[in-house]
């Protein structure tokens, strides 16, 4: 025989249902962490293995060409970047001098990450200025850094600079994807 509810009695037993479900059944903690905030998606990627950042050594230096020094700036130029701190990063960058590949990525790297995308196109300038030859890394950050700052001529001509090269990876093929849309 088929039982009928009546339509409060099941409202009745559909809010029962729900309150012992939010009180008894889910752990009590939960509301707490509603009210906290969502972490960045940078931090997550992070976390994850997952993020936009760029390795620096990946780059056309080998690591006996890199100063004690040059490596102490690029552990602090990384640090920094990873922080959100661009004042300190653009202070350790300010002085250098050298002619290291990985210590422009790097300085590159800070300023995507600290969303100082004008300072990093200048620092890509003064990179091309220098002489100082781009690596896969360079051209990679240098196409998100200009996409940003909807440069798209710089974009075309950075993207065409590195198929000359023969540098086109999976994150040189994102970041070229990410400045078109």
């Amino acid at each position: 025989m088929l039982h009928v509810i009546p339509h409060r009695s099941f409202k009745l037993v559909a809010v029962a249902w729900l309150a012992k479900l939010v009180l008894i059944d889910l752990p009590s903690n939960n509301f707490a962490t509603l009210k906290q905030r969502q972490k960045p998606l940078s931090q997550v990627r992070d976390e994850r293995g997952m993020g936009a950042h760029l390795n620096a050594s990946v780059s056309s230096s080998k690591s006996k060409d890199i100063t004690r020094e040059e490596k102490v700036l690029l552990s602090d130029l990384t640090e920094a970047g990873k922080q959100g701190d661009w004042p300190r990063a653009r202070r350790l960058f300010e002085g250098y001098t050298g002619q290291c590949d990985a210590v422009y990525n790097a300085a590159l790297t800070a300023a995507f990450r600290c969303r100082q995308f004008e300072a990093g196109t200048k620092i890509v300038q003064s990179m091309h200025a220098a002489g100082i030859r781009k690596s896969l890394p360079t051209y990679t950050m240098a196409i998100k850094l200009f996409a940003k700052t909807h440069d798209v001529v710089m974009v075309e001509e950075l993207w065409e600079e590195a198929q000359q090269h023969g540098l086109l990876d999976e994150g040189l093929c994102g970041a070229k994807i990410d400045a078109a849309a």
